[in-house]
């Protein structure tokens, strides 16, 4: 399955929304990592990256990427 990106947004950690972890709704693929800056006094990094993709339309055999 191929999926495209829809949407890309650096939030402070107390703040990540409760919505990226959703059991409900069209099906998408959220990613939830780190991002600077990286604050050791302060117990690491102080945000984090949300990047959501939802699944994109069938590519024919060939012409996707793998």
């Amino acid at each position: 399955m191929h999926y495209r990106v829809v949407s890309r947004v650096t939030v402070p950690k107390e703040e990540l929304p409760s919505s990226v972890f959703r059991r409900s709704g069209a099906p998408v693929l959220t990613l939830i990592t780190c991002a600077p800056p990286f604050v050791p006094e302060r117990g690491g990094y102080l945000s984090n990256l949300v990047v959501t993709a939802e699944p994109a339309e069938s590519r024919g055999p060939g012409n996707g990427r793998a």
